[in-house]
């Protein structure tokens, strides 16, 4: 596909999750970029507190911090549901792309 990864941001989760030694309370997106993709915003830092909804969603805190530190085009890959002004990817959605 030509992604490049760029970063790790970090979802910072209010209650204890599952495993094995430790009791999971982050998840990590990361964060990839194809070709020259400019950066909007610098400042960001590497996590955010959000807090959990229902099983395997990803927070809705995301996607205006990538859309701040970038332009888009958008492509988030294991969707569950669709978001404006993203292209989705997942077998829980209709995808938009073919990998």
């Amino acid at each position: 596909m030509g992604f490049s990864y760029r970063s790790c941001l970090t979802w910072i989760k209010p209650r204890f999750g599952l495993g094995n030694y430790l009791r999971n309370q982050t998840e990590h997106l990361l964060l990839g970029v194809r070709g020259r993709a400019p950066v909007q915003f610098r400042s960001q830092g590497s996590w955010f507190y959000a807090p959990v909804q229902e099983h395997s969603h990803k927070p809705e805190e995301q996607y205006a911090i990538i859309e701040r530190c970038s332009p888009g085009p958008y492509l988030e890959l294991f969707a569950r549901r669709r978001q404006p002004r993203w292209d989705v990817w997942g077998n829980q959605v209709e995808s938009d792309v073919t990998l």
